[in-house]
């Protein structure tokens, strides 16, 4: 996604000659264990992770410009850690909101 948009990953921001046209992208990812109850028969011994990934941009002076929150809870009959392990929903949500909506929103 970021890429379509002419931007870069770059993991040495010393190699940049422009440094005005650098942004700081921090991510942090945590998960949990989630106790949901739930009738539906389909999910019963199913184990929940919730997953929040927390996205924090930053210009070339270290000022945010957005931080931004993805809570998922992924479900599997396998047990929690394939739970977590699942990501389609949190790549549906980076396709539905814009990778650019998502790190250079307003920041909260």
């Amino acid at each position: 996604h970021i890429s379509s948009y002419g931007m870069t990953l770059i993991g040495d921001p010393s190699s940049v000659k422009n440094k005005n046209n650098l942004l700081k992208l921090n991510v942090s990812k945590t998960a949990k264990k989630e106790n949901i109850k739930t009738s539906d028969p389909r999910l019963i011994g199913a184990s929940f992770a919730k997953i929040v990934v927390t996205l924090d941009t930053k210009d070339h002076t270290n000022k945010t410009l957005a931080n931004n929150r993805i809570e998922v809870i992924n479900i599997s009959k396998d047990g929690y850690e394939a739970a977590a392990m699942k990501t389609k929903k949190f790549e549906r949500e980076i396709k539905q909101r814009g990778i650019l909506n998502i790190l250079l929103g307003s920041a909260e």
